[in-house]
């Protein structure tokens, strides 16, 4: 069975975020600790790009998997923005002091 990088990947992108919406916005009470877990969404998702953006490189050299590639690369860019915006989201909400 064939499934779609970018569908996976976006599903991983939310499963990771609403994780870290939930912890930041219900379950910490300490304003440092959740500033520093912000700061790792964001690492998160650059790691998670980076990772993207590596596999799609590699597979462009490949003859024969060079759609798969382009996939990859397509996916790194949707996960970047969808992510720096779930994660403005976040870092919104915990300005705006529901924290």
């Amino acid at each position: 069975m064939n499934t779609h990088p970018l569908r996976n990947n976006l599903l991983i992108l939310l499963g990771y975020s609403a994780l870290f919406f939930f912890i930041v916005q219900f379950i910490l009470l300490d304003r440092d600790l959740a500033w520093n877990l912000l700061w790792t969404q964001f690492g998160v998702l650059v790691v998670h790009v980076a990772a993207l953006l590596t596999i799609g490189a590699v597979r462009l050299t490949s003859t024969n998997m060079k759609n798969s590639g382009r996939v990859f690369l397509i996916s790194a860019f949707v996960i970047a923005i969808l992510g720096y915006i779930l994660n403005g989201i976040n870092w919104l909400l915990f300005m705006d002091g529901r924290l």
